[in-house]
């Protein structure tokens, strides 16, 4: 009877928390650039053997719009998605304008306010600040890591089930042209507020494959497995193991590969690379890029129509 007893409150748990376990079972997503795409990312992250799926999205500060981001929130719930947000400034010429002293409250008044579709709140902290164009013009570390502290913190202030990433780097930069690499950019953050790395509650990652159409059988820096490259920088140099990682950014370039082989590359991907338990998220770089550059990456076709690599992902 006792025996019985402890099953039923486990599947009692196990029903309460339902939606985390789905969370924590469905690694695929999607990252997608509109709140309207959101249907769409759905159909590709979530099918009939897997739920709750994830969706990275960037807002702008000057975007945040109370009624736009409930309604979007509330179409994550019904459509069973995680949304990941990552936040963003807003463009300034070539460059995106740092952001202010103002910034992390402002973000943590507005996040806290929305009602989230699950418990966890991921908040990716600004985007690829190793580039010089994504801070102003001058990469900034220190600038950086304060930033990130206090945004983490505001945002903890309000609800401790914010889960705060760091800006997935770029892995091949280097370090010249105003550039830094990602390391020395990691070490600088490390050296100038000790215990930062230990306070990315979960390291996003952007692991690209060598330009763009690199094997998925590749290893190292520059390849899909750049992830555990990653890794061991933070476990070798600060012994921060354990840590969950999410590749927030990937994706092959179509033109450089065909279609077909950039969906038989996804395949073998997520089949032998992303299945890491550490990995909780994958969300390739794009849905739907509309038109201009960013096109021969996108999962659909300028009509919104599945490419082969979309169907690819769809039935995993």
């Amino acid at each position: 009877m006792r025996l019985l007893k402890f099953n039923v409150i486990l599947l009692l748990l196990f029903f309460l928390n339902s939606d985390w376990v789905f969370a924590e079972e469905n690694k695929v997503g999607v990252h997608i650039l509109d709140v309207n795409e959101l249907p769409k990312a759905a159909e590709l992250v979530n099918n009939s053997n897997r739920e709750w799926g994830y969706v990275t999205i960037p807002i702008q500060k000057y975007d945040r719009d109370l009624v736009k981001w409930q309604i979007f929130m509330d179409k994550a719930k019904e459509l069973k998605i995680q949304p990941i947000l990552r936040l963003a400034t807003y463009a300034q010429g070539e460059n995106w304008v740092k952001p202010d002293i103002f910034d992390p409250l402002d973000w943590a008044n507005f996040l806290s306010s929305l009602q989230w579709p699950t418990s966890n709140k991921y908040v990716i902290i600004y985007n690829e600040v190793n580039d010089p164009h994504e801070w102003g013009g001058l990469v900034n570390p220190r600038e950086y890591a304060d930033q990130f502290l206090w945004t983490r913190e505001a945002l903890k202030s309000y609800d401790s089930n914010f889960l705060v990433l760091n800006a997935g780097l770029n892995p091949t930069a280097p370090q010249q042209g105003g550039y830094w690499d990602e390391y020395v950019f990691l070490n600088n953050m490390e050296k100038y507020q000790p215990g930062i790395l230990d306070k990315f509650d979960i390291f996003a990652s952007h692991s690209y494959p060598a330009n763009y159409n690199g094997s998925p059988a590749a290893s190292g820096r520059n390849s899909i497995r750049n992830f555990e490259n990653e890794l061991t920088f933070l476990q070798n140099n600060y012994g921060l193991y354990g840590k969950k990682i999410m590749i927030t950014e990937t994706g092959w370039k179509i033109g450089n590969l065909s279609a077909d082989t950039v969906a038989k590359y996804y395949g073998e991907s997520f089949a032998n690379a992303w299945n890491k338990e550490y990995i909780i998220a994958i969300t390739p770089f794009l849905l739907n890029a509309g038109a201009g550059e960013f096109m021969a990456f996108s999962l659909t076709d300028k009509n919104g129509e599945p490419r082969p690599a979309f169907l690819t992902i769809q039935s995993l």
